[in-house]
């Protein structure tokens, strides 16, 4: 009897692991991230510049972190 009751938690237990670890994978995947390069052959202080970076921010804000836009100046 003992030793059923021990394999009946041992079985517990993997089984809340394996859901642990399922949900942390899941969750991982939903916040999969996409990044964009973004260069262009514009000063830092060109009104380009300063726009591709603004924009940048919104679009990370808009989707939530789910796109980021990374700019690259010359």
């Amino acid at each position: 009897m003992n030793t059923k009751r021990n394999a009946l938690k041992s079985l517990a237990t993997a089984s809340v692991v394996a859901l642990g670890l399922l949900g942390a994978m899941g969750s991982g995947l939903a916040q999969a991230q996409t990044k964009l390069k973004w260069a262009h052959v514009y000063e830092t202080s060109e009104p380009y510049h300063t726009e591709s970076v603004w924009a940048g921010e919104e679009i990370k804000k808009r989707t939530n972190g789910k796109f980021e836009v990374q700019v690259f100046p010359a």
